[in-house]
């Protein structure tokens, strides 16, 4: 009854707007019941640097991890009741993406129940745990959701509203922007959109924007102040990402011959980029070439392995058995092509040393459960059992929704007591600048994404980190003063550090290696989360005269 309603009562911009705020009011009523905590700390960085605190000494739009226009954006929101720009634009996108997925689903035969399971299947997740990575993904298959439906629909709207949500993807992510387009392109319908003369123009349209985004970004992180951050960060990745500093630690006689031990490899492979010494990128290019390209074949067909392994995961099970069913329901070679690119694409990056990345994974099983709806939605005929299949994937999706919703309310309900907690003992932190080594700082919980922004901590944070040379870091900002971090470790005074003891241990051997000294460490406050100390790496005691 409801489905006949939608579709045969309800004219298309309506319809639409349905939708939209459909969306709205299931994000409202989601973070009105569960308080969203960020996925990971990368956007909580990212805000620091657009508004300009934490970890940033500085606003500025150069966001690093997602195109600048993006972080323009967010500064050019500000703040709303509280609320900054970064997030608001983040849940805007999500709101965006989740009415077109619940408009693509309904015109795709799912009817009201399948929209709405469609929404808690694949947004939820995304609205209580937010990550830009996710974000980008989904925007990218709301896109192709357009594309696909245009021949169906035939409203000149579609292929202007797939360019900008497919610009808002590459904006916020260029590589999963990429990644989705690449496993949903066998399931658009391009000869048919070839032929149109408004698909023509979007097209054009977005590569414009596109390469002017592109260039922007080249152009802001072409400037003279970027250029340590520049050159340390292709080497860097190598150590942290990749997996050379597991590589290098096996072979002391290459280390011994750059002037690198051990300990300095597994610091730098754990992200302290304070020395200047310690991590010059010629040396570090220069180990790195010595070291060679040869791979181990055995782990690295591993990793391929874990890469596709990992679709598995809990948090993707759901989603994939609906994929899969649809798969079954409505077969079609070109939807096994997007199967057979998602699964090479996943052994790929496995393989290049990052599996299990499942920020990447969410939006790949939204574009295999959309798949073979998209190419169905455009076919002359769909196959004559759709319409009683249809019904079964709806049913599907209503049920795994449920079940794939439980986990992540256990999960927030989990964490709501130690979140009041360190929301106490945050009160007691510090105003000075502090270092932060490691993971030890729960920057997703602290700085969640609706945290008012006046209810945040004055701090100034010494981010050892991704940013930790980017020309608006509070690392930079007490270097040009001359309180770089070493400068002041191997002063009178110290420096207010909190790491774990793993860290400090490798401190210590820094400062004996490197400075002759014994690293001192004085407890200052003991939080839930680590230890904030003050630590000293004083010079060695001069040698009295012999006798």
């Amino acid at each position: 009854m409801m489905r006949r309603i939608f579709a045969r009562r309800w004219p298309a911009p309506l319809l639409g707007l349905a939708c939209l705020l459909a969306a709205a009011a299931f994000t409202v009523l989601a973070c009105a019941l569960v308080e969203p905590r960020w996925e990971s700390n990368d956007d909580v960085g990212m805000a620091m640097v657009a508004h300009g605190y934490g970890i940033a000494a500085t606003a500025s739009p150069e966001i690093v991890f997602s195109n600048v226009l993006w972080g323009h954006l967010a500064q050019a929101i500000g703040s709303v009741d509280g609320v900054l720009g970064y997030t608001i634009a983040g849940y805007a996108a999500l709101v965006l993406a989740g009415a077109v997925l619940m408009w693509a689903a309904f015109r795709c035969g799912l009817g009201v129940i399948g929209a709405a399971g469609v929404f808690a299947l694949l947004l939820l997740r995304a609205l209580w745990f937010p990550q830009f990575t996710v974000t980008s993904g989904l925007l990218m298959v709301a896109s192709a959701c357009c594309l696909a439906l245009y021949p169906q629909r035939r409203a000149s709207l579609l292929p202007w509203l797939a360019a900008l949500l497919a610009f808002a993807s590459f904006l916020v992510r260029r590589d999963e922007f990429l990644v989705v387009a690449a496993v949903l392109a066998p399931v658009l319908p391009w000869a048919l959109l070839a032929r149109e003369r408004q698909a023509r123009l979007a097209a054009a349209a977005l590569a414009s924007a596109i390469a002017l985004a592109a260039w922007m970004n080249y152009t802001a992180y072409s400037q003279e102040a970027w250029r340590p951050f520049n050159e340390l960060n292709p080497p860097r990745a190598a150590f942290t990402d990749f997996g050379q500093a597991q590589r290098l630690v096996a072979r002391p006689d290459l280390l011994a011959r750059h002037g690198f031990s051990v300990n300095d490899v597994e610091m730098v492979g754990s992200w302290f980029f304070a020395d200047p010494a310690l991590v010059d990128p010629t040396r570090l290019r220069a180990v790195l070439a010595d070291l060679g390209e040869a791979r181990d074949t055995e782990t690295d067909l591993g990793n391929a392995w874990l890469g596709v392994a990992s679709l598995a995961d809990p948090r993707l099970v759901w989603a994939l058995a609906c994929a899969a069913l649809a798969t079954l329901l409505l077969p079609s070679r070109r939807v096994l092509l997007a199967w057979g690119f998602c699964i090479a694409g996943l052994a790929l990056v496995g393989f290049l040393g990052r599996p299990s990345q499942l920020r990447i994974y969410d939006p790949l099983v939204a574009a295999l459960l959309f798949a073979p709806l998209l190419r169905a939605a455009w076919r002359p005929e769909p196959p004559p059992t759709w319409r009683w299949s249809s019904s079964m994937v709806a049913g599907l999706l209503a049920l795994a929704a449920v079940f794939h919703t439980w986990p992540l309310v256990d999960l927030a309900q989990d964490e709501a007591p130690q979140t009041a907690v360190w929301r106490r003992e945050i009160q007691k932190f510090p105003a000075d600048t502090v270092v932060v080594w490691g993971s030890n700082f729960p920057f997703e919980w602290i700085y969640a994404p609706l945290v008012r922004h006046q209810e945040r901590l004055p701090a100034r944070i010494y981010a050892l980190g991704a940013f930790t040379l980017a020309p608006f870091s509070v690392a930079c900002a007490e270097a040009r003063t001359g309180r770089d971090m070493m400068t002041r470790l191997r002063g009178p005074d110290g420096v207010l550090m909190l790491a774990s003891d793993w860290a400090l241990d490798r401190m210590s051997v820094h400062c004996r290696e490197h400075f002759g000294g014994k690293l001192g460490a004085e407890m200052v406050h003991l939080y839930p989360w680590g230890a904030l100390r003050i630590v000293r790496c004083p010079p060695p005691a001069p040698r009295g005269d012999a006798l």
